[in-house]
């Protein structure tokens, strides 16, 4: 890690959201994460987990949606890993805490990324690779691919080993 401040906080329409609070809430919580694997010893590549969230693109944006008719941003990640025998929590405020945290120049395909306020997420999505992400963003659109790079990312997570 080149400048543990540069990782640690940033800052975001003027206001530095301390990035070390969520790292070690989660590190806390990781003994007791929510990520199981289900299919025996399968093992699972960022790749498939990209390949099947594409075969969504275009599913309407439903809030609260878990299924293909609508996915809201949780759901929509929730419902790709379910597939593969991955448990995460049902919102973005509950799947923040699920895998462990990755820095942003160590993202793989697979890895979720979440954004949000003051540390807070209110978005999240899956990382795709060459700095876009798959997501289910607001009433009205569809699950689309966009660029990672926003000015209110928090963090991401991985949930696949």
């Amino acid at each position: 890690i080149a400048n543990e401040k540069t990782i640690n906080d940033e800052t975001i329409n003027n206001e530095t959201i301390n990035k070390e609070n969520i790292n070690k809430e989660t590190t806390n919580k990781k003994s007791t994460s929510k990520v199981r694997l289900s299919r025996g010893s399968i093992a699972v590549s960022g790749s498939d987990v990209v390949a099947y969230a594409s075969k969504f693109l275009g599913t309407p944006y439903l809030w609260g949606g878990t299924t293909p008719e609508g996915f809201d941003c949780s759901g929509f990640t929730q419902y790709v890993y379910k597939h593969f025998g991955i448990n995460v929590g049902r919102t973005t405020k509950n799947q923040i805490y699920d895998g462990y945290a990755v820095s942003r120049d160590q993202l793989q395909p697979g890895d979720l990324v979440f954004y949000g306020k003051n540390g807070m997420p209110s978005h999240m999505g899956i990382y795709i690779g060459d700095g876009m992400y798959i997501h289910a963003p607001r009433t009205g659109d569809v699950i689309k691919i966009s660029p990672y790079d926003r000015k209110d990312y928090i963090t991401a997570r991985r949930v696949i080993r």
